[in-house]
């Protein structure tokens, strides 16, 4: 009989973003729900009761953080661990999530980020793998304490070895090499915890290994001294499974770390060692007093060869610096590092960082000492950076250049007799992420996409162009806009090897029949406004992301829609709706209040509208930054 799969709720108002990691979850054979917002997730809580969820922050109707705080307070909901993925990857939000009980904090601009998702909810949903093999002692003199933590532990794959005593515990520790864990009750038949824990550390090698004691209410006053004799913490009784559980897993994972720092310590030391700073000691006339070994290899001699040398035979200096460097060494002051070129006994020279400083000499009076390193790969280095980081400067502003380049043009489409065209498009960096495209294909039809990669930098800026070059392929040959967005699609394959997912919205006005058809990979919805009801209807088609599948896999959705004369088309990115104000709320949220008290009315035109959403946006923001891209589409039938 095989148990039944775990089920993870993936949370998220980006289609491409559940789609990639649902694709990764699904192959490691989890059973895996969406939730398109914080209000959708509780619903589908309550009715699957998943055991792990992965939520977005900023999402409309409920954000990630209040879904977190409304699901804490469910009766299960304290035990269901929340993985964040956001976009909006910022220290308060950070601290904000944890605070709510947030697992794990995931940027969406992790490379690979579907993998990096997968590797955490491995992590948390096989946990009990972290204690497999250990070796635990329990002490009580209670059968039943000894039983239920016996239990708890042999069934989550520990060893362990009980004692009713303090002296039948020592003998345990004494015959066994490998000890892992210590859960001792506070008091013993011939000894208290305190006490017991001073001769396990003095007779045995514990050092790192964590002692939990388990105390009686009417014990806590005894803390200090069980911390002071060396317990690593204790456990209140009664205790339940869990936090005997939890205790367990958070030592482990601070012993592992420990050991990791500790490697990572020993390291550095070898390193350092290996490298070595050259020291040189001289008197006040000059004459070298003694030198180390690093300082004869960086110079290209052997110690006994600096007998009767000067200093300064070994620095190009001219007089003026000998003088101050003397004056450096001998006059009390505030040293600082400095940088000269030193010449080695071929005369060859390199330049070197070194720290000039006073020494007392028992047998010869005053002295210094200069300690000094070569530094000749590290300017070489940071030459390589600058010249790469000019390059990749000079690259971002081509690439940007070219991408604003094949942008629309708003004199081409200024006079149009049958559409009234407006937009704002604004970079989170050099170059966008956002990409638009408005194209008289012929003289009956209009083509209008607007799309969106996740990231910025110029793998977002290529995508877009490939897009671009892809759309120009196909535009007089595929007119239906599922049609185009399915070639494209097929030649997108390749873009998610990169981790790069393009949404995208294509919309096609056909002038013989004032109609407009829409399909969408992913994009946000669009948002039609009909100027004889003077009401506006979200138009959502489902279609997954380009480049995630093909076939039967990619599967989309088009509408088409009635153009009369005032009628509006509103098209954007995420990157508005997104974008939060200092309270956490989403443009998005403040659009539906604004929408309401008629941000598009009636007889405005395409600019007046792009104008008036912009400074909504920018009200509501405040001083914050944008956090994405931003770009807004509005056409009018006129």
């Amino acid at each position: 009989m095989t148990s039944r799969p775990k089920t993870v709720l993936i949370v998220d108002d980006s289609i491409s973003v559940r789609v990639a990691i649902r694709s990764d979850l699904e192959k490691k054979g989890y059973r895996v729900l969406e939730a398109v917002d914080g209000r959708d997730a509780i619903e589908k809580v309550k009715k699957h009761k998943p055991d792990l969820i992965t939520m977005d922050v900023h999402m409309p109707e409920m954000d990630g953080f209040a879904a977190c705080e409304e699901l804490r307070a469910l009766p299960y909901g304290q035990e269901i661990p929340v993985i964040f993925v956001t976009g909006n990857d910022t220290l308060a939000d950070r601290e904000m999530g944890f605070k709510l009980g947030a697992i794990d904090f995931i940027s969406k601009y992790t490379p690979k980020l579907w993998e990096q998702v997968g590797q955490s909810v491995e992590r948390i949903l096989n946990r009990r793998s972290q204690l497999y093999g250990l070796h635990a002692i329990v002490g009580s003199a209670s059968p039943t304490i000894r039983r239920i933590i016996s239990t708890t532990l042999e069934e989550n794959d520990l060893n362990v070895s009980t004692g009713d005593s303090g002296r039948e515990l020592l003998d345990i520790c004494n015959g066994n090499k490998k000890i892992d864990l210590l859960i001792i009750d506070y008091t013993l038949p011939d000894t208290f915890a305190d006490n017991l824990c001073l001769q396990l550390k003095n007779n045995f090698n514990l050092p790192r290994v964590p002692i939990i004691v388990l105390i009686n209410l009417d014990e806590k006053e005894n803390i200090l001294e069980i911390f002071k004799s060396g317990a690593t913490d204790y456990l209140l009784k009664p205790f339940t499974k869990e936090e005997l559980l939890a205790k367990l897993l958070i030592h482990r994972e601070a012993r592992e770390l420990t050991q990791r720092l500790n490697l990572e310590i020993t390291k550095s030391k070898m390193i350092l060692e290996a490298a070595g700073d050259g020291i040189i000691g001289f008197n006040l006339k000059g004459a070298v007093t003694f030198v180390n070994q690093a300082a004869a290899t960086m110079l290209g001699m052997i110690t006994g060869d600096f007998v009767g040398h000067s200093f300064f035979d070994f620095m190009q200096i001219n007089e003026d610096q000998r003088t101050e460097l003397i004056m450096e060494a001998f006059i009390p002051q505030d040293t600082k590092n400095r940088i000269a070129t030193f010449r080695k006994a071929d005369g060859q020279t390199f330049p070197a960082e070194y720290i000039c400083s006073s020494l007392t000499l028992d047998d010869q009076g005053a002295g210094a000492v200069i300690v000094f390193k070569d530094i000749a790969r590290r300017l070489e280095r940071e030459k390589r950076e600058r010249e790469n980081m000019q390059k990749i400067r000079e690259e971002l502003a081509a690439a940007a250049q070219l991408q604003q380049s094949m942008q629309p043009q708003r004199e081409k489409f200024r006079n149009d007799p049958d559409l009234d065209i407006a937009f704002f498009t604004k970079s989170h960096s050099e170059v966008s992420g956002d990409f638009i495209i408005i194209d008289r294909i012929d003289k009956n039809y209009t083509a209008f996409m607007i799309m969106d990669v996740m990231g910025h930098g110029v793998k977002a800026g290529l995508a877009t162009i490939y897009t671009k070059a892809l759309y120009d392929e196909f535009k007089k040959s595929c007119l239906e806009p599922t049609d185009l967005l399915t070639e494209i699609n097929e030649r997108s394959l390749s873009l998610r090897d990169h981790n790069i997912f393009l949404t995208a919205l294509y919309a096609v006005f056909d002038k013989s029949t004032a109609t407009m058809s829409l399909s969408s990979a992913g994009a946000i919805p669009a948002l039609h406004f009909r100027a004889a009801e003077q009401q506006s209807e979200l138009i959502t088609l489902f279609g997954n992301p380009l480049g995630l599948g093909r076939g039967d896999s990619f599967d989309l959705q088009m509408k088409k829609l009635p153009m009369q004369p005032g009628d509006m088309l509103l098209l954007q990115t995420d990157g508005s709706l997104e974008c939060h104000n200092a309270q956490k709320e989403t443009f998005d949220q403040y659009m539906e209040q604004e929408r309401a008290k008629g941000i598009i009315r009636l007889g405005m035109s395409a600019q007046n509208v792009v104008n008036e959403l912009i400074q909504a946006l920018t009200r509501h923001k405040g001083d914050a930054n944008f956090s994405d891209d931003v770009t807004v589409l509005v056409i009018r039938k006129k």
